[in-house]
């Protein structure tokens, strides 16, 4: 986490249901305290159950859902992310890597710098070399 942002990073698979339940006990120990998320996706996201998981959390929240942005070049994920805004209208949006200080207007997050370095660091923890655009 940066600050009050959850930061997510995959890779072109789906989290192992290990790397997921990790994830959530983040969601979990500050579930009211979040302000917005960001993943970085190279292509892979999470299956239909560790969604639910996900969902189940969240919807716990008296705020509701917080603003979340996708940063991805796929054009696919990029694609998805759009039509499941028009279907849960969760505040959803799908950003370009080079989007990156729009991401965090959307999201609310305060420290762009910061953002993108969690992002690189999780980006090397699953095995993804350095790519994001240096936040200016």
């Amino acid at each position: 986490m940066v600050g009050t942002i959850v930061v997510c990073v995959h890779n072109q698979q789906a989290p192992s249901d290990a790397e997921w339940r990790e994830f959530l006990e983040v969601w979990r120990g500050h579930r009211d305290q979040i302000a917005g998320q960001i993943v970085y996706s190279a292509g892979g996201a999470p299956n239909a159950r560790q969604r639910e998981d996900s969902l189940a959390i969240i919807h716990q929240r008296s705020a509701g859902a917080p603003p979340t942005a996708v940063v991805t070049d796929s054009m696919l994920v990029r694609g998805a992310v759009t039509a499941i805004s028009w279907v849960v209208r969760e505040r959803i949006r799908a950003f370009r890597s080079d989007a990156l200080i729009e991401a965090c207007q959307f999201i609310g997050a305060t420290d762009p710098s910061a953002v993108e370095e969690a992002l690189e660091g999780g980006r090397r923890q699953v095995g993804l070399p350095a790519q994001l655009r240096r936040v200016v």
